[in-house]
């Protein structure tokens, strides 16, 4: 959809183009059905060549909780710019305290409610009657532009607010073979832009019942847990918590060890990750047999990644039936190296250790390149029913699957879409903005990988899984 100003319309991305900006934060957003209409208006150039206001009557009906308004047109390349704001009912006249905002030619949808409201816009109740759209005409080409407006409105409050938040899973400090005090690493993880860090130093958490540093990040307790034949990140301990390591691939009871140490983690509260797991250093390779109730796999270890191999180990258990969430992690030692590169986005209704884990847990993780790369939208969709990253949805045989991907910032660079169903690559398209894959609906799950035009990989979502629905 190069060249195409887009804002999608299904409610849910609404509601997650707001959460991404930490307006809302429902770690699950449920839509429902909502009154909808599109209005379509076309408009000339200015004669004089300097922006001009128009108004769009918008209805809104009585008891109306939330209110919706997105904006589709060619923008040519940058050579039509449409910038919007919006008055409740009431006079247009200069200085009328009907305004309720101004987003210029901000891409996300307007959404107001009465508690929140998107940035630029003011909350509060919505008054029945005729509302108006501002439209601004800051630049239009000789041929004029056409507008595409939907406008929905609901009975019913906006849910929580909650985001995604960028977290670091696997670091090292002083009390194993990192090179930083963990004041050190906290100050460097904040300063990197991550939210959360778990720090898993080996076989002990000494660094939490020493003194913690005070740190505008959250600190979650966490142990890599490194054995002669392979590593695991436990994440989620108690200060003074600690996961035996003292188990050999080749010992007859192995797997029965295993399944105790991952018992353990989960009896913490904690959760089991197995860790880079055909890495060539010395005992750090998986060997050991698979638990059943690991929680999730580590495909993208260190500033290049994901690892393959790594990626298609992850893929076999998915494929299997497990729900495993893919994480990507710096595995940071050294000042030299980048803490978030790589790292997660997970999302979470409040930035604590239960709701971090919970994300983890469902699945709502996005492995990105960095915490400075702005994280996509990402939302599924058959017929009426929508989720997101993590989500299970239902068919029935002849629907079909819609996976939507949206960009919203840093789009000065073009970027590759690809679709995966059942871990294998089905469709692949540049990706300007927005776009949206399409394919039967049946058995099975998909996730999307973005990448630069040169193959760097930026992001790479979990699974949205597919189900028939049961006979009704």
């Amino acid at each position: 959809m190069n060249g195409l100003r887009v804002v999608t319309r299904t409610a849910l991305l609404f509601l997650l183009a707001l959460a991404l900006h930490g307006l809302l934060s429902e770690r699950h957003v449920s839509t429902g059905s909502a009154p909808s209409r599109v209005i379509h208006v076309r408009y000339d150039p200015p004669a004089d060549g300097i922006e001009q206001y128009r108004y769009v009557p918008i209805d809104v009906p009585p008891a109306t909780d939330t209110l919706e308004v997105s904006c589709r047109y060619d923008d040519g390349g940058g050579e039509t710019v449409v910038q919007l704001g919006l008055f409740e009912p009431g006079p247009l006249e200069l200085g009328g305290s009907n305004f309720r905002g101004y987003g210029g030619n901000h891409r996300e949808p307007i959404v107001i409610g009465q508690t929140q409201a998107s940035l630029g816009y003011r909350a509060g109740p919505l008054p029945s009657g005729q509302w108006h759209l501002l439209v601004g005409l800051h630049k239009v080409p000789f041929d004029g532009v056409a507008l595409d407006i939907e406008v929905t409105t609901r009975a019913g409050p906006l849910p929580n607010p909650g985001r995604w938040y960028a977290g670091g899973l696997h670091l090292h400090t002083v009390h194993s073979d990192g090179a930083l005090t963990t004041a050190d690493l906290l100050s460097r993880a904040s300063r990197a832009g991550l939210d959360f860090v778990a720090i898993t130093d080996h076989n002990n958490t000494a660094h939490a019942v020493q003194s913690m540093p005070t740190a505008r990040l959250l600190t979650i307790v966490g142990e890599e847990v490194t054995t002669p034949s392979g590593h695991a990140n436990v994440w989620g301990l108690e200060p003074g918590g600690w996961i035996d390591f003292r188990v050999r691939a080749d010992e007859q009871d192995a797997a029965d060890k295993l399944r105790r140490i991952v018992s353990a983690a989960h009896g913490s509260g904690a959760l089991f990750s197995i860790n880079h797991p055909f890495a060539t250093c010395d005992g750090c390779a998986w060997r050991h047999p698979i638990p059943s109730d690991i929680d999730a796999v580590e495909i993208w270890n260190g500033a290049t990644g994901p690892q393959e191999s790594a990626v298609a180990f992850w893929n076999r258990l998915v494929e299997s039936g497990r729900r495993v969430a893919a994480v990507g992690t710096s595995d940071f030692h050294s000042p030299q190296d980048d803490i978030d590169r790589a790292s997660v986005r997970v999302y979470a209704d409040r930035l604590s250790k239960e709701a971090i884990l919970d994300g983890l847990r469902a699945g709502r993780v996005m492995v990105m390149r960095s915490a400075h790369d702005m994280p996509p939208l990402v939302t599924a969709s058959i017929g009426a029913e929508q989720g997101m990253i993590g989500d299970s949805l239902r068919y029935r045989p002849g629907d079909a699957l819609q996976i939507e991907v949206l960009r919203t910032r840093d789009l000065n660079e073009i970027w590759r879409a690809e679709l995966f169903w059942n871990g294998r690559l089905v469709d692949s398209r540049q990706l300007a903005d927005a776009t949206a894959f399409q394919r039967p609906a049946e058995d099975g799950y998909a996730w999307i990988r973005l990448t630069t035009l040169s193959g760097e990989t930026i992001a790479l979502t979990n699974p949205f899984y597919v189900t028939r629905r049961a006979r009704d």
